[in-house]
């Protein structure tokens, strides 16, 4: 049975990233969260983050989290068949939790691992970041649709996903602009 082990990553002023540790990605739950409407209220279950929420006190089952602070048995990782490389940024670490999960293996996340991890230090415009984030996703969806239907609105929901991703920017710039 394979399992993963990731641990908390930190901000520089060690908050908790976005991230580190996540709930189920679904086509509706990244659409909601994406766009921030998962924030509160009733749709607040959709949120895929969670680092809002308190720090368990010991490693706690967790379906996704984050490969810039992972541990994994090489056997494991190659039972799983390790990164599907066809991702080009972003969600290679989704995709790796979900067929750890598929092969009845398990996920965890361990408070007491930490790494400070500097993002958003690319010299890359952050529009092209997300819009290769919204692309794996959009891919991550049909990979993992199980049968017609579900493949079929995994690709009706590909443009959102990238949509919404690729606006997550725009609404940064807007947001930090002096009224």
């Amino acid at each position: 049975m394979p399992c993963i082990v990731g641990g908390r990553v930190l901000n520089a002023d060690r908050t908790e990233q976005r991230g580190a540790r996540r709930g189920e990605i679904t086509p509706v739950s990244a659409l909601l969260s994406l766009s921030g409407l998962a924030r509160g209220g009733a749709l607040r279950r959709y949120e895929v983050h969670l680092e809002d929420e308190a720090v368990p006190e010991r490693a706690i089952s967790t379906p996704t989290i984050s490969g810039a602070c992972f541990c994994m048995r090489r056997e494991d990782f190659d039972a799983v068949g390790g990164f599907d490389e066809r991702y080009f940024l972003h969600v290679e670490d989704v995709d790796l939790c979900w067929r750890v999960r598929q092969a009845g293996g398990l996920v965890l996340f361990h408070p007491k691992a930490e790494v400070v991890h500097l993002g958003h230090t690319s010299q890359v415009s952050p529009l092209k970041v997300e819009f290769h984030k919204g692309v794996g996703l959009a891919r991550y969806f049909r990979k993992r649709a199980d049968g017609a239907p579900d493949l079929a609105l995994a690709w009706l929901l590909s443009p959102l996903v990238v949509g919404a991703a690729i606006a997550r920017p725009m609404m940064w710039r807007l947001r930090r602009r002096p009224t």
